[in-house]
């Protein structure tokens, strides 16, 4: 019960700001966990990006950097879904939905909520660092402001 009262208390205190505009969820999700952050705040963003993912829904076939995941760090291990794209325009009445691409590096960003700045991080990926794997783990990420 405490353990609900403090997530209830943090996410009325921290919600998603900076890194808000995430597709519509596809059913195709990779975790990227993160283990250790250095250099965040309690409320910092952290988004995960396709940098040329497919980020149109109407077959038109746009690809662009694209948000596919987003979280608020909360001072422990954090785990983050991806969303994946999904394209059936080969079929009549066709469509896609937005997402990551398969094979794409996984880009991750940080918003500093307190100085309201946008930062990449150093990143060490301890398995797998592309889009379309089953899971990954980031051991360390690191903002240095500098």
């Amino acid at each position: 019960m405490k353990y609900l009262i403090y997530i209830l208390f943090f996410n009325l205190i921290f919600s998603q700001i900076h890194f808000s505009d995430l597709p519509d969820s596809t059913g195709i999700y990779q975790p990227v966990i993160i283990e250790q952050c250095f250099g965040l705040e309690l409320g910092d963003e952290i988004g995960l990006f396709d940098m040329l993912g497919l980020s149109s829904d109407d077959c038109s076939n746009q690809y662009s950097e694209i948000l596919v995941g987003a979280g608020i760090y909360n001072g422990e291990q954090l785990t983050i879904s991806g969303f994946g794209s999904l394209d059936y325009c080969d079929f009549s009445d066709g469509y896609q939905l937005p997402g990551w691409i398969g094979g794409h590096d996984i880009v991750v960003k940080i918003w500093d909520s307190s100085e309201n700045i946008e930062y990449i991080p150093d990143i060490n990926f301890s398995l797998g660092s592309q889009w379309g794997e089953i899971y990954t783990i980031i051991d360390t990420l690191i903002v240095n402001e500098l």
